[in-house]
């Protein structure tokens, strides 16, 4: 006849050896996740806005992207061309204007693939919402350009100064909702 020591032992046993099994369970939402969720399929973007260099300008100009019409203070439009709009590029670009110091803009509107993300805060909606804010480069299929920063919204203005928020949505796995700023 076992002692109850020996009947009890084994089920303590089994006790622990349940606890080890659940403390295997996958860590919590973290930001690598949501870095690769955020690159791993193409993102609708809508009116959104991106920052463009003035060698971006340059060669968009050069591979008949626009057309630019440089003011004498250095600020100034560029008109958009079809191969532009081919490229989901939105409205034309805004130049850069050196006396106010507002780096060149251009909008944008599509599915875009998004790199280097750095994700700067994960908050908690509910159980199958998250807030994700992060730096971004959206991705244009074209030589002229590598990932260009998309801009977050402060006080109703696109600006370089915030991060843009993304909603994520537990379904069967995790996926970009939608850009919500």
């Amino acid at each position: 006849m076992k002692t109850c020591v020996q009947r009890y032992g084994l089920a303590a046993a089994l006790v622990l050896a349940l606890l080890a099994l659940t403390s295997c369970e996958e860590p919590g939402f973290n930001a690598g996740q949501a870095a690769g969720i955020l690159t791993a399929q193409p993102v609708k973007l809508e009116g959104e806005q991106v920052l463009i260099s003035d060698d971006q300008i340059t060669c968009g100009e050069q591979k008949d992207l626009w057309t630019v019409n440089r003011q004498p203070d250095g600020g100034g439009k560029a008109q958009l061309l079809p191969a532009a709009k081919a490229l989901h590029f939105d409205d034309d670009v805004v130049m850069s204007d050196p006396l106010t110091g507002t780096p060149a803009w251009v909008q944008i509107r599509g599915d875009f693939r998004l790199a280097a993300p750095a994700i700067q805060k994960i908050t908690d909606e509910d159980p199958q919402t998250k807030i994700i804010s992060a730096k971004v480069g959206v991705i244009i299929d074209h030589p002229c350009f590598g990932p260009m920063p998309l801009l977050g919204i402060h006080k109703h203005q696109f600006t370089a100064a915030a991060d843009p928020v993304f909603r994520f949505k537990l379904t069967d796995t995790w996926k970009v909702d939608q850009l919500v700023h």
